[in-house]
């Protein structure tokens, strides 16, 4: 679990591949983040331009979800978004 927002980076993208839960918003900038552990996200997801989210188990999203660009998000169990 993550309190609070979290950005994921090409330097950062390991360290949070096991993450469960983010209270606040994620957001993906020029990365390919393999979060498949991932189920609830508090606040916003954002997925920039050439970045990729995949969250095989992703379900929950309390704020908006936004894909930019050549962005891809990979969430085939996301059912609700705030």
């Amino acid at each position: 679990r993550h309190i609070g927002n979290l950005e994921i980076t090409k330097e950062n993208q390991d360290q949070f591949k096991d993450i469960t839960e983010v209270t606040g918003y994620v957001s993906v900038m020029a990365a390919k983040f393999e979060a498949p552990k991932l189920e609830t996200v508090g606040g916003n997801v954002y997925v920039s331009s050439d970045a990729k989210l995949e969250a095989p188990k992703l379900q929950t999203v309390g704020g908006s979800v936004s894909v930019y660009s050549e962005a891809k998000l990979e969430a085939p169990l996301l059912q609700t978004v705030g």
